[in-house]
């Protein structure tokens, strides 16, 4: 992967942004929440872990982490890849809270679990807007005219 040069459009700024933004809320939301509460979110998702605040802490830092690679890819190196990674991450992670929005809502009011998640789907529609597509594009185009 080499790094993409020059101005990215507006439509992958805002996609980077609105990712990160929804990222970070999830991360502070989850650090800000008690510790029981935060421990049994991480109990309900993996419950053959034997889990502490300290164990759950870290965990909540490698989710925001990994949220961070794939806008780091897209942003960064302007993989195309990744694009279908956040897209089926996204919708996994909206699916999820269309399911069990009571359970989000012990950690979150329920403003900020609907925000993070606009957030993330401004990112996601982002990602497929056409001077997206074009700007994910432009490096096949170069190494395609240098066979010429």
């Amino acid at each position: 992967m080499t790094w993409r040069k020059g101005p990215r459009p507006w439509t992958v700024r805002l996609f980077a942004l609105a990712l990160l933004i929804a990222a970070l809320i999830g991360l502070f939301e989850a650090l800000l929440a008690h510790e029981a509460l935060l421990v049994g979110r991480w109990f309900d998702r993996l419950p053959m872990i034997r889990w502490t605040p300290d164990l759950a802490i870290v965990a909540t830092f490698s989710q925001f982490t990994i949220a961070l690679i794939p806008l780091v890819w897209i942003y960064a190196f302007a993989s195309k890849a990744a694009r279908w990674v956040v897209l089926a991450f996204g919708a996994i992670k909206i699916g999820y809270a269309a399911i069990n929005t009571g359970d989000a809502i012990l950690l979150k009011s329920p403003q900020v679990v609907w925000l993070e998640k606009a957030l993330v789907l401004i990112a996601l529609m982002m990602l497929f807007v056409p001077a997206t597509t074009r700007w994910l594009g432009k490096d096949e185009e170069a190494s395609l005219a240098s066979f010429d």
